[in-house]
């Protein structure tokens, strides 16, 4: 579990699976994706990451406000299971329902995982990834000070030839020196 000052990260339990599968099931979220969820699919989404978490000791997490302890989205940094231009497996990430953009929970929630992930595990560097157009991802991905490498941009391995999202770009946050001893 990782705690901020507005929230709390942790592993998925049951109960967040419906709450998860309407974020995943809404178009406007999804727009950067190849396309919406069904239910079925958001619960294999989550019992990935619970599998993931268990096997790295670290992975996407569900990211509770601690106001009310509603379910906001996913956050974290975990171990990508495809190849991704350069020396990096490890990616931080975020989704988030509509209703809570805007208030900068992604860029809270995915702060407190990449200090995690950089004072807790051997991880030199971590990456961000998303459709090249996804303009609000990229834009936490640099106010976490993640820097785009054009060189490292890439057509998505995992999805069709002609997906509508299939041109992605690669940012990435080397670890601080002051956590390198």
């Amino acid at each position: 579990m990782i705690e901020t000052e507005r929230l709390i990260l942790r592993p998925f339990v049951d109960a967040d699976t419906d709450t998860f599968a309407s974020f995943t099931a809404d178009p406007v979220v999804m727009r950067f994706y190849p396309d919406v969820q069904t239910r079925q699919e958001a619960e294999l989404w989550l019992s990935r990451c619970a599998e993931r978490f268990a096997k790295h000791g670290f992975h996407m997490m569900a990211v509770e406000r601690k106001s009310d302890g509603a379910l906001l989205g996913l956050a974290g940094c975990g171990r990508i299971p495809y190849d991704v231009p350069g020396p990096s497996d490890v990616e931080a990430g975020w989704l988030f329902g509509k209703q809570y953009w805007g208030k900068g929970y992604a860029t809270e929630a995915a702060s407190a995982a990449i200090a995690h992930t950089f004072s807790n595990f051997d991880v030199p560097e971590i990456v961000a990834i998303t459709y090249r157009n996804n303009w609000p991802s990229r834009k936490v991905m640099e106010k976490l000070g993640f820097i785009h490498n054009p060189l490292r941009d890439f057509e998505h391995t995992q999805l069709p030839r002609d997906s509508k999202v299939l041109p992605h770009v690669l940012y990435s946050l080397r670890k601080p020196i002051q956590l390198l001893v």
